[in-house]
């Protein structure tokens, strides 16, 4: 029976009191992270008990150290000076960037412009073409941006220009952002298309993956191979462990060769959360091996663990760290118990290792996939047992390639060819695992932490766990945690009944409205924005519906074929299956709607135009469409949009869309008077709807407003908030508050739920 070495559970417990630090609980998850760490440290003992009072005294002081160390180091991550900054101010900062990439945030080193004594790391987003190099000392021109506690950012800085000078910059970012450079330019030129799959697989530049490959790979439970994790660093020690042998060299120098080129790499490649640990790892065995003393590898993975939270404390809550973590702790508690009651045999046999260390590694890394991705792979195990010997053998192939290219030796070209139809494979094979249609199953983050709280509970069922058959204590913890998942199930149930929920999810400028009914049945009008490097569809409307656990959606209404309302639908349908989108039946062009259109057919999503008049009822609550008609609406796709009335008996709710005052003319003609509970303010706020006609004729209790914070239309228009106030409506916006919802009972009874807003309405 492997035995729990006492490292490890105090890592355990440090990394607890980390992130139940202050500062620590932010974004959507909540306590969801230190749950999951305390259930991760229940589990050592409901597996093997030790004492138990005896271990939580002496973890006790170990927990709290964490608590201490983790709200220290965010103090001082976050300079006092940093508050003090005005919303929006123009700023001119001297300083380097230590990071840069073409999308998503950058990091740039202050030197000076905020005050003195304030020298941060700040998060950049750079717009356009800047000139921004690493380790280029320059002026960055640009405005700070607070940003929202809800999403536990403190601010960030949108930069506009770059101004290049000459001025000393440290030597480590130097020589990082030359290798960098050199190798980016090598994996452009030898792979092409492919280079950025080469690029996540070497050096941990991940981020320029096609968005629909990167979706492949963590559908079919094989996220961890695009990013550099400590496989990707044992084929580089292997690969220096081998050329330590050819040169002949004692044991004790081919540990340090080991270490030290471990450690170079890692280095060169940024140290990532989880090629730290490979490294820190590497370090424990090898300091063993020249005392001349083996060392556990549980041992290793928790002195690995303590000194990562450590050195960075608030990466304790996120899924490189605990991804990493988890994975190797599933294969050195289950991967080797299988390895060795593995049938023995010249052709099986050999597979016993890999099977192991795939199953040991998708059993513990699963609640956390589901945790941070919403979903959990059925096909992990056999996706991993064909690619991870494709990407043992590419790495190597990539390596070579690059040593070769570099150092102008012949065979550059021939080791690229062969190792880019490896890669093209990889991507192959990825993406036909994720195309199986019971490859990905939806789950919550409340269903996995219910499923791990039964499952331990049903191993301490039994009066001495560890001296059961380990089948049989598998299938007890498997069988509790499904009967905690389906109980979980039938009180969420229950929960909905006799209630209907409108929620406006925070997608920006955009809409993206989900309805719930009584009978937890959900659907959708319009699916967020999406843009050359954003898609609200995949990153924030599929999880959000995820979390509430929506396993189908029974129709999206699609208001108007506008961008910023259909552009996450594509990523919408992919995710969940569909009943039918419902829209206007007329198009723009908008290169976001084919795709949708696309997707629709792919999937075999029914399609369907609706006209004032169509209505249906689901669980209670009807659906009425009061616009568009059939007559000519003209060019302008604001003047299609769906206006849908909803009721759930006395609760009422009006979705218009972007209709603006004619199209709300229009609506009006038909429209009966009476008090609405919910209305959904149409076009964002703009001063071109929510005309005063509409409001004397509906009297809404509820205004929601979707806009996106600090957009530059000016949304939600002054004027119409002051209609609103005055009309006695309780405004809840998305760019104040985030994601906003009410829910209303039949007898017209409500409730509303979502954050405190940042700042006051305009």
């Amino acid at each position: 029976m492997t035995r729990v070495p006492p490292v490890l559970r105090v890592a355990l417990a440090f990394a607890l009191g980390a992130a139940l630090a202050p500062g620590s609980l932010t974004g959507p998850r909540g306590l969801l992270t230190p749950a999951l760490l305390l259930l991760l440290l229940a589990s050592t003992w409901a597996w093997r008990v030790p004492p138990l009072l005896p271990s939580l005294v002496h973890l006790a002081p170990a927990a709290l150290a964490g608590a201490l160390w983790a709200a220290s180091a965010d103090a001082a991550s976050r300079p006092a000076c940093l508050a003090e900054q005005v919303d929006g101010a123009a700023l001119e900062l001297t300083g380097h960037f230590t990071r840069v990439r073409a999308q998503g945030s950058s990091r740039f080193h202050v030197a000076g412009g905020l005050g003195p004594g304030c020298f941060p790391v700040l998060t950049v987003y750079v717009r356009g073409e800047t000139g921004a190099v690493e380790a280029r000392f320059g002026t960055l021109e640009g405005r700070w941006l607070t940003g929202r506690r809800d999403q536990g950012i403190g601010g960030y800085f949108s930069a506009g220009t770059f101004l290049e000078t000459l001025g000393p910059v440290p030597r480590r970012h130097r020589v990082r952002a030359a290798f960098g450079r050199g190798v980016e330019t090598v994996l452009e030129r030898r792979f092409g298309e492919r280079a950025s799959v080469a690029r996540a697989l070497t050096i941990a530049g991940g981020e320029g993956v096609d968005p629909h490959l990167r979706e492949a790979f963590v559908r079919s439970g094989v996220a961890h191979l695009l990013s550099i994790s400590g496989f990707h660093v044992g084929v580089v020690g292997g690969l220096l462990a081998g050329m330590a042998a050819g040169l002949g060299l004692p044991p004790r120098a081919r540990a340090g060769v080991l270490a030290g080129g471990v450690w170079l790499y890692v280095a060169l490649i940024g140290a990532p959360t989880s090629a730290a640990r490979a490294a820190w790892m590497t370090s424990a065995l090898v300091l063993g091996t020249i005392r001349g003393r083996p060392v556990l590898r549980l041992g290793a993975l928790g002195c690995a663990m303590l000194v990562l939270a450590v050195v960075e404390p608030g990466a304790v809550g996120g899924p490189g760290y605990q991804l990493t973590v988890a994975g190797t702790a599933g294969i050195l508690f289950v991967g080797r118990w299988i390895a060795r009651h593995w049938p023995e045999g010249p052709v099986v046999g050999a597979l016993g290792p890999s099977v192991g260390a795939g199953l040991g590694a998708a059993l513990f890394t699963a609640p956390i996939l589901a945790l941070h991705f919403g979903a959990l792979s059925t096909v992990s195990v056999p996706a991993s047992l064909l690619l991870t010997p494709l990407v043992a053998v590419a790495i190597p192939g990539i390596v070579a390639t690059i040593a070769l290219d570099l150092t102008g030796l012949p065979g550059a070209s021939v080791v690229a060819y062969g190792t880019d139809a490896l890669l093209m494979g990889l991507s192959a094979t990825a993406r036909a695992f994720a195309a199986l249609p019971w490859a990905s199953v939806p789950v919550t983050a409340q269903e996995v932490a219910v499923a791990l709280i039964f499952a331990l509970a049903s191993l301490r069922l039994l009066r001495s766990p560890w001296r059961v058959a380990a089948w049989i204590r598998i299938w007890l913890a498997v069988s509790g945690g499904a009967a905690g998942v389906m109980g979980l199930r039938v009180v969420r149930d229950l929960a909905a009944w006799n209630s209907m929920e409108v929620t406006a999810i925070d997608v920006g400028q955009g809409d993206a409205i989900a309805i719930r009914t009584p009978r937890n049945r959900w659907y959708l009008i319009d699916g967020g924005p999406r843009s050359a490097t954003f898609d609200v569809g995949a990153s924030r409307v599929v999880p959000y519906l995820q979390r509430r656990g929506v396993r189908r959606l029974e129709a999206i209404v699609l208001s108007h074929p506008d961008s910023d309302h259909v552009g996450g639908l594509a990523a919408i349908l992919q995710a969940f299956p569909v009943g039918a989108v419902l829209g206007p039946g007329r198009t723009a062009g908008q290169v976001a709607h084919v795709d949708a259109l696309e997707q629709a057919r792919r999937t075999n999503t029914p399609w369907r135009r609706v006209v004032t008049g169509d209505a249906w009822s689901r669980d209670g609550v009807s659906f009425e469409i009061l616009h568009p008609g059939t007559e000519d609406l003209g060019d302008h796709p604001n003047d299609w949009s769906v206006v849908i009335l909803s009721r759930f008996g006395a609760f009422e709710a009006l979705f218009m869309g972007d209709a603006e005052e004619a199209a709300e003319s229009r609506v009006l003609a038909t429209l009966e008077s009476g008090e609405v509970e919910v209305l959904k303010v149409g076009h964002h706020g703009s001063r071109t709807s929510t005309s005063q006609a509409l409001l004397d004729r509906v009297s809404p209790r509820v205004a929601l407003i979707s806009a996106g914070r600090r957009n530059r239309y000016g949304h939600p228009a002054p004027q119409v908030l002051r209609r609103l106030r005055e009309s006695g409506a309780t405004i809840l916006r998305t760019d104040a508050s985030g994601t906003v919802s009410v829910t209303g009972r039949r007898n017209g009874s409500l409730r509303t739920g979502g954050r405190v807003p940042r700042y006051p309405g305009r």
